[in-house]
């Protein structure tokens, strides 16, 4: 069964935006052979304006996680409490690492596999 990432990226390819500065998320689907596409660019409003993230709580962290309540994962650059407690409530597990998209998605398609054959029903 397939599931999504949503991904933090400027170009595309580099997971490189911190969470609260993205203006949009690239969603990729992946099979269950860990093969992705992207399938959308999803439009969100920044959270954290100009340099300083001093006001990233609140509605627009909860305004994000709303969009994005489809995915199982976030990868960002980088991130805070303030979007881990947003995105938690969705039951989505959010990640920060800086790399590429192709390195990224077989790491957590691999860590999803391992988590899933421990998981006990």
């Amino acid at each position: 069964m397939s599931y999504y990432i949503a991904v933090a990226t400027s170009d595309g390819e580099i997971i490189d935006t911190h969470f609260g500065h993205a203006s949009s998320f690239l969603i990729l689907e992946v099979d269950d052979f860990g093969n992705y596409e992207e399938i959308e660019d999803r439009q969100v409003r920044p959270a954290c304006g100009g340099g300083e993230c001093h006001a990233c709580a609140g509605s627009l962290m909860n305004e994000i996680a709303e969009s994005l309540k489809d995915v199982d994962f976030v990868l960002c650059a980088r991130s805070g409490p303030h979007a881990e407690e947003a995105l938690r409530r969705y039951g989505i597990a959010l990640l920060d690492v800086m790399m590429p998209i192709s390195r990224a998605v077989p790491k957590i398609h691999k860590f999803r596999q391992r988590y899933r054959r421990n998981v006990v029903i």
